[in-house]
């Protein structure tokens, strides 16, 4: 007798903007097989962005963005992304203040204060600090400025 049920999955998305470029199309391959579905997301820096438009449906915008980065060198990406603060405009294309989440999406950012990062719920937040978190989480620091949410910088 066959077993027709979805596999739940927890899906884990990491840091590392490559990495990010990779995870697309895990995240493609795995919205078209029916058998498999998600039941929480965990994401940690370029991932939380990849992890929101997942649990978002945002795959396609996502896939988009991805497509129009030049990653002829991991180098030049960085530099393209990190240096000119194009990554913050995959926040900006990516999310919408109208977007539910399909699943329990979990993000880690650090206090700027602290050396004990935070474990992050998108799901119970406003859309202004669901928005700041997903920034905060692509912040690298040195590179990048922290995001003040609620009186506390974060970074990635």
């Amino acid at each position: 007798m066959e077993n027709n049920a979805a596999i739940k999955l927890g899906v884990v998305f990491s840091g590392g903007i490559a990495k990010g470029a990779y995870e697309v199309g895990f995240m493609s391959a795995l919205s078209r097989h029916r058998r498999f579905s998600v039941a929480a997301i965990s994401a940690a820096s370029i991932g939380a962005l990849n992890g929101y438009a997942l649990s978002s449906g945002k795959l396609i915008e996502a896939e988009t963005l991805w497509k129009s980065v030049d990653i002829k060198s991991v180098t030049g990406m960085y530099r393209q992304l990190l240096k000119r603060h194009r990554i913050y405009e995959f926040v900006d294309k990516i999310f919408s203040e109208d977007d539910k989440l399909e699943n329990p999406l979990y993000i880690v950012c650090l206090p700027a204060s602290s050396v004990q990062p935070q474990y992050i719920l998108l799901n119970d937040l406003s859309a202004v600090d669901k928005e700041k978190f997903l920034k905060a989480s692509i912040s690298v620091p040195v590179v990048m400025e922290p995001v003040l949410i609620n009186g506390t910088k974060y970074f990635d």
